[in-house]
């Protein structure tokens, strides 16, 4: 699918994928004077040569959902969004609030765009304890807890009575990493510090 969604965007489309980001697809035209768009960034319009201004859409891919950005009152768009719903089964189309678990907030009077990952956060939660209903922390890790290599189990009975909350304790951590690199910076020193212990955690890191 992959593949095929990229051979659509560069061959169909005309869209170039970037270099940094394989997920990542623009295409570029500016706009004239007499309302018309052109791919060159020069042309005559009415004897006189003018540069155009440039008009961009942005299409962010992953797997099988696409955000896409573009200028405003682009003409461009249009045609781009008949070429994917004629080639792929499109639902959506509206504003974006919510991508890749992630909801996404603005202010247009203020010119601002928030991330956030409430909704995720809560069901991680409610999986972990079978509840949402905790008191908000001031501090992202209790402030006299202190973990310790030496609360590593280091025999082997005591390894194996923490497997299953070993496996537990991996998959907590990394998902917290996950939202620490998304949208919640705050909780990156506290998340640093557990995840020293994922080879071996005892009682005391879970």
């Amino acid at each position: 699918y992959i593949e095929t969604f990229r051979e659509f965007m560069e061959k169909d489309a005309g869209f170039t994928r970037s270099q940094h980001d394989h997920c990542l697809y623009h295409k570029i035209s500016y706009r004239y004077s007499d309302g018309t768009e052109k791919e060159q960034d020069k042309a005559e319009i009415n004897g006189t040569m003018e540069i155009g201004k440039p008009q961009r859409i942005n299409v962010l891919h992953w797997v099988d959902d696409i955000a896409v950005s573009y200028t405003p009152g682009m003409k461009g768009i249009e045609e781009f969004k008949a070429k994917l719903q004629k080639r792929f089964q499109v639902t959506g189309g509206g504003p974006l609030d919510f991508y890749l678990n992630m909801g996404i907030k603005r202010d247009r009077a203020q010119g601002t765009v928030k991330l956030v990952q409430s909704a995720h956060i809560d069901r991680l939660v409610e999986h972990a304890f079978g509840t949402r209903d905790f008191n908000e922390a001031t501090t992202p890790l209790p402030a006299k807890f202190k973990p310790s290599k030496l609360d590593m189990p280091t025999t082997e009975a005591a390894k194996i009575s923490m497997q299953r909350k070993a496996s537990e304790y991996r998959t907590w951590v990394g998902q917290a990493l996950f939202i620490a690199g998304q949208t919640r910076p705050d909780i990156s020193a506290a998340v640093t510090v557990l995840s020293k212990f994922v080879s071996n955690p005892g009682e005391q890191h879970h």
